[in-house]
């Protein structure tokens, strides 16, 4: 199953002067927002997340359609070796994984994420 979704950096909604804390902290998992505080660019990684976040919820809810969107339950983890990859943990009772790819353009990200099956 693929999910993607698309972070228009160039719209005001993504501007982090137009949202306060409580965004990452309503989304984000405390391991996730020291990731974006300790980022040298923390828009590109707070946006990258968000966007892997939603594409991993639209492919697992294709597979899967009682699959809820809880943003803190899809955690990112960033691959080590591949920039351009991440993987989704959905949730410590359910230990599946979800591959992610990202890709830029300048003015946005796009997340495709494959979902098992």
């Amino acid at each position: 199953m693929i999910g993607n979704d698309v972070v228009d950096l160039c719209d005001r909604d993504a501007d982090s002067a137009t949202f306060s804390a409580r965004f990452d902290e309503r989304v984000f998992a405390p391991s996730e927002r020291s990731r974006i505080a300790m980022s040298a660019d923390p828009e590109n990684c707070r946006w990258r997340m968000w966007s892997a976040k939603e594409a991993a919820y639209k492919a697992a809810r294709k597979a899967d359609p009682t699959v809820l969107f809880s943003p803190k339950r899809f955690e990112v983890r960033f691959s080590e070796t591949d920039s351009q990859g991440a993987e989704i943990c959905l949730g410590s009772t359910n230990p599946s994984r979800i591959e992610v790819q990202f890709f830029f353009d300048g003015s946005s990200v796009h997340a495709v994420a494959l979902a098992p099956g």
